[in-house]
């Protein structure tokens, strides 16, 4: 088995299952008409890696019968299907935001998140310690979701840091969203309400919420509370033809919002 062009097939099944499904079309289509919102490209990091996750599993399954895979082959063959996740969601962020700007009379790029290598590497040694990937793959499932998710909140964080540095006054605003989880069922409403999450939702003055390890910038696997922020002109100082840049990866504390369990 070459797992060069295992790996080659597996991220070009996962690029055709996103290009024709209805929900991702759709979600594309209100980024180009300028009608996205933040929320759009967040249920996109959702939908992405859900199908992301599920076309793994399926093709570890059929590569690996004996339903166990070695470190070595995990990361010479997922990394690229990550990476190309990755790079769709980066993109889209990337296109909302540079909209949004020029909506609030900025002109002002944007700029996403560099990749997270150490978060997938973590997700990627998981798998190679399972002993029955198609009983326990369901566990990396939610933590899937969560690394492409912070790709659109470490992305928010980097250019609400940027217009700051600007001189904007930037407000960061968490939206608390109920969620369906194995505890809805037994919910009156339906849906079951995180406490935590309900309580780290508001807004918030961004100086007062800069450092990546802070508790609004956080999500534990499952949440899909929205993160986003708007910036307005304290002056009537206007900031044109200037690039963003994302802060110093090493100067930011590592993130650690996958920590958060229930």
């Amino acid at each position: 088995m070459e797992l060069n062009d295992e790996a080659v097939k597996l991220e070009r099944e996962f690029a055709a299952e996103m290009r024709k499904d209805p929900k991702i079309s759709a979600l594309y289509k209100k980024v180009r008409d300028g009608t996205a919102t933040t929320e759009d490209v967040t249920e996109y990091a959702s939908l992405s890696a859900k199908k992301m996750a599920e076309r793994i599993r399926k093709r570890l399954l059929e590569l690996y019968p004996e339903k166990k895979v070695s470190y070595e082959d995990v990361t010479e063959l997922l990394p690229p299907t990550e990476k190309r996740n990755y790079k769709n969601i980066a993109e889209l962020y990337k296109a909302l935001q540079t909209a949004l700007n020029r909506q609030n009379g900025l002109n002002l790029g944007a700029a996403a998140a560099d990749y997270p290598e150490d978060r997938y590497d973590g997700l990627n040694r998981l798998i190679s310690e399972m002993d029955d990937i198609e009983e326990e793959f369901s566990s990396v499932e939610l933590s899937f979701e969560s690394a492409s998710m912070s790709t659109v909140d470490d992305s928010i964080h980097d250019n609400a840091d940027y217009q700051s540095r600007l001189g904007l006054k930037t407000t960061v605003i968490r939206e608390f969203h109920p969620e369906e989880t194995d505890q809805s069922a037994h919910h009156e409403k339906g849906y079951w309400e995180c406490p935590w999450c309900k309580e780290v939702a508001g807004e918030y003055d961004y100086d007062e919420v800069k450092g990546s390890g802070n508790d609004v910038w956080r999500r534990h696997d499952g949440c899909h509370c929205v993160i986003t922020f708007k910036a307005e002109k304290r002056t009537e100082t206007v900031y044109n033809g200037i690039r963003p840049r994302a802060p110093d990866r090493n100067i930011i504390e590592k993130r650690q919002r996958q920590g958060i369990r229930r």
